[in-house]
């Protein structure tokens, strides 16, 4: 019995050693668990072809707005400065049908469709020159929210011998770049701010001052002119002061190819003049906003700046550079 008993455990030991064997030998064949898949990059937020429907439906609304004056109308297709520089014009051509109203080209020369699956959404669009220039335009296309429509949000123009860099097709999408980035010379968040340093005349050596990053552009340089002779202009019957102020954000934000951003912003620019005696003289185009010729006390007058930049990277040598610029009067009030 005990020889039995012991050949027993004998052969279960065997069989025991020859199961774990077996796994052993087996186990480089078990199925492995497979690492997540990293997740697909967003397609674009529309094709080229609903790019051309939605640029048409602007169109149509703009047209049916310009021929009658009606501000209103524009609200359903047109926001931000697009929309203020708009009634503006209106309201300055209700004043003196002699004044034109500036031409938004409709055909496309390049768009720039992001890739995101966020809101708010914005599509950059360099159009053909208009009829009466030779400067393309750049629009900017805003969607806030999924229930919104697109709607032209920024109007500018692609400065005299400025080339847009290099950007993804328009079937691949470009990625937006967030707003807080820290890869640039200055974060897309700050770019405007550090742009009102140029628009104040601030010296490369100032504390915090930005200015150096930016290369040069006209615009800049004659608003700093037209306040120097504004003060010359007034001081014998008061004072003018000028400020500015930016978005929290900015419109729009692109990566490019060769790295570094685009970044679309805008700036709004007031100047404020205080009468101490007399009265001070408007030109005609305030006049047609502010609705008479001269003010006793003060006078306030607003215009909005459509900006945009190309930011290089860190590490690079270039400055930020003014690809496009407008300056649009948009309000006049004072008494």
């Amino acid at each position: 019995m005990r020889n039995r008993h012991r050949s027993s455990r004998v052969r279960s030991s065997v069989i025991t050693v020859a199961l774990v064997t077996g796994l052993a030998a087996c186990g480089s064949s078990l199925p492995e668990p497979e690492p997540d898949r990293a997740p697909a990059s967003p397609d674009p937020v529309i094709s080229e072809e609903r790019l051309s429907n939605l640029l048409d439906e602007i169109e149509l609304t703009l047209d049916g707005a310009d021929e009658e004056l009606n501000a209103e109308a524009l609200e359903s297709r047109f926001s931000g400065s697009a929309l203020r520089a708009r009634k503006a014009e209106y309201k300055s051509e209700a004043a003196d049908p002699t004044q034109e109203i500036s031409e938004i080209p409709r055909d496309v020369s390049m768009s720039v469709i992001p890739a995101t699956e966020e809101w708010p959404r914005s599509i950059m669009v360099v159009t053909e020159p208009p009829t009466d220039s030779q400067i393309p335009r750049i629009l900017v296309l805003t969607q806030e929210t999924p229930r919104d429509n697109y709607s032209l949000s920024v109007r500018s123009q692609l400065l005299p011998g400025v080339s847009m860099p290099a950007m993804p097709l328009p079937t691949e999408g470009a990625r937006p770049v967030p707003v807080d980035a820290e890869d640039y010379v200055l974060a897309p968040a700050d770019v405007g701010e550090g742009f009102v340093d140029v628009l104040k005349g601030k010296k490369k050596d100032d504390d915090d001052s930005q200015s150096g990053k930016f290369g040069e552009d006209q615009l800049s340089e004659r608003i700093r002119e037209e306040y120097s002779a504004l003060k010359d202009g007034v001081s014998e019957v008061g004072s003018v002061k000028k400020t500015f102020k930016t978005p929290e954000e900015p419109i729009a934000t692109f990566e490019a190819i060769q790295g570094g951003a685009i970044v679309v912003t805008t700036v709004t620019e007031t100047t404020s003049f205080i009468v101490d005696s007399g009265s001070l003289n408007v030109s005609s185009e305030t006049s047609h906003l502010l609705g008479k010729d001269s003010v006793s006390s003060e006078l306030k007058t607003t215009h909005t700046l459509s900006l945009v930049f190309y930011v290089p990277e860190n590490g690079s040598d270039d400055e930020i550079q003014v690809l496009g610029e407008t300056r649009d009067f948009v309000s006049a009030k004072g008494k």
